[in-house]
């Protein structure tokens, strides 16, 4: 939904692989945080290539129930394999992330730390747009009033930066992953389920699809939102909170086609 114009309902899958990537390595193989951290991301580029070899042949709404299905398949393994993951119980004991002396161990250091990620994280998917890599991309975007045919006849291919894309962002979910299991010390399969994924499809709708502040924008209103509702409706109608969180997000896809 970004600058190459495919839509992946999968990146809960990816979160939940730089999350138990962190926690197995570090309280079962005990390694260093950062490094379990680095292999997480390492792992989840390679499945991302290897799984979007065959999807990213598939395009708009098909391409997102078939990616969709992908994050469903991955929750069931995190589910399943519980010599590994620890099922629905889960793994406890992750370590803080530490610096040198200085361990994150409160919210707000965590806080400064995620943002800090957030930042590089923008800078460098700000330089990979501008750079020849992002001119290629939105040759083959519609959006961007692209054509794949066009770009192919320039010695463009739209497959090859497609799937570039696809394990990037990849990354990108699985550091978060792994921020998310170090700074709450405990993970299970269930921050990971379909719903995530579809969270990070509202979150990109509605903060504008094809721009790197949309996602900046869209993560603000939903969080806050969500707050919102999460403090002031159980006050109002008790029982209608989530039911209400979910449904006003429900809106939002079916104003944008999704529903």
């Amino acid at each position: 939904m970004g600058y190459a114009g495919q839509v992946s309902g999968a990146h809960a899958a990816f979160l939940g692989i730089g999350a138990f990537s962190s926690a197995v390595l570090t309280t079962r193989c005990h390694m260093d945080p950062w490094l379990a951290i680095a292999v997480g991301v390492i792992l989840a580029m390679i499945i991302a290539v290897v799984i979007g070899i065959p999807l990213l042949k598939l395009e708009g709404h098909v391409l997102a129930v078939a990616t969709i299905a992908l994050s469903i398949v991955i929750y069931t393994l995190f589910v399943e394999m519980r010599p590994i993951t620890g099922g629905y119980d889960g793994i406890v004991g992750i370590p803080r992330l530490s610096i040198g002396g200085f361990a994150f161990q409160s919210d707000r250091s965590n806080y400064y730390l995620i943002w800090t990620f957030v930042l590089l994280g923008f800078l460098f998917a700000s330089n990979v747009v501008n750079s020849r890599t992002g001119k290629a991309l939105r040759s083959i975007h519609r959006f961007f009033g692209g054509s794949e045919m066009a770009a192919q006849s320039l010695g463009i291919s739209p497959a090859k930066y497609k799937i570039l894309v696809f394990a990037v962002s990849a990354a990108y979910a699985s550091l978060a992953g792994s921020l998310y299991a170090h700074w709450i010390t405990f993970v299970s399969p269930e921050p990971f389920n379909f719903w995530v994924s579809l969270l990070m499809i509202i979150i990109t709708t509605i903060g504008g699809m094809g721009s790197l502040w949309g996602a900046l924008i869209g993560s603000c209103v939903i969080v806050i939102s969500g707050e919102v509702f999460r403090e002031v409706v159980p006050r109002l109608i008790p029982p209608a909170a989530a039911k209400a969180q979910q449904g006003e997000y429900a809106k939002v896809l079916s104003k944008n086609g999704w529903g």
